[in-house]
């Protein structure tokens, strides 16, 4: 188990990660060979994370990166 703010930490090191290319179908790919759920703490910290990290298009990408992940994960 791993505590609030680990999480946060981990979700922010992968945005950091993902800002050379923000592509959402790698990130996507990414979070399903890492088998994160949507509805897993994992992925609740990285959706917050990421919509602090771009927030121009945040919203609108995790959005697509979790829908990808439900259809495809």
């Amino acid at each position: 188990m791993q505590t609030k703010s680990k999480l946060q930490e981990w979700a922010m090191e992968r945005c950091k990660a993902w800002n050379w290319n923000c592509n959402v179908a790698e990130i996507a790919k990414e979070l399903i060979d890492a088998d994160i759920d949507v509805d897993s703490n994992r992925f609740r910290a990285l959706e917050h994370a990421f919509v602090e990290f771009f927030p121009e298009h945040g919203e609108r990408d995790i959005e697509t990166i979790r829908h990808i992940i439900e259809v495809f994960g």
